[in-house]
């Protein structure tokens, strides 16, 4: 059925960056300095469109395609080419704490102005925004591309705040540890090690 598919394709995308994640987050990550956050992201977008939109699923079922876009607790906002909100699901009204309807607003009323009009002017396909405390991954996606229509523009905001902390400790953690590795326990001064990594 048009469900067992959605949840199919769900748990692949979500797979794809669950494991992308633990790799990175990893002791044994062979490119630690290299972030690949955003690959899995794409790629697990590039699933759930394949699966979703182009296997017609959501042509199938429409109530279905609501339900998706309200229940999903990534927020998701849709504008038009002038930067004006014509949908957002419960957890962008959320996340993003407006008081007031985010339908109507223009889009940079909501998130800040500098890096998403990098977006609306095609300069760049994700960027990432801090609101309040908060860190977010947005990516974007236009609608009906290669068509001669009005392209709307769909904002996909992944909270990243939890990873960002847990990378920032993971680098004191490491550079502690290299401390530690040169330093002298008694005396607090650079011990053999470090000069002869100096000295070569």
């Amino acid at each position: 059925s048009g469900a067992n598919a959605l949840a199919y394709i769900e748990k692949q995308a979500f797979d794809v960056v669950l494991l992308v994640n633990v790799v990175h987050l990893s002791p044994w990550n062979p490119l630690p300095f290299i972030d690949p956050s955003p690959l899995g992201l794409a790629i697990a977008i590039w699933i759930l469109n394949r699966g979703v939109l182009q296997a017609g699923l959501l042509a199938i079922s429409p109530p279905l395609h609501r339900q998706v876009v309200e229940e999903l607790r990534d927020p998701i906002v849709i504008m038009d080419q002038t930067g004006r909100i014509l949908e957002a699901n419960p957890a962008a009204q959320r996340k993003l704490r407006q008081d007031a309807p985010l339908i109507g607003r223009t889009i940079d009323t909501v998130l800040p102005a500098g890096p998403i009009a990098d977006i609306c002017a095609g300069r760049a396909d994700s960027v990432e925004i801090q609101l309040a405390e908060r860190t977010f991954h947005v990516r974007a996606t236009l609608l009906g591309a290669g068509q001669r229509r009005t392209q709307n523009t769909v904002l996909v905001l992944r909270d990243i705040t939890e990873r960002l902390a847990a990378e920032n400790e993971l680098r004191r953690v490491k550079q502690e540890m290299e401390r530690l590795a040169h330093t002298d326990p008694l005396t607090g001064l650079a011990n053999r090690r470090f000069f002869m990594q100096r000295l070569h």
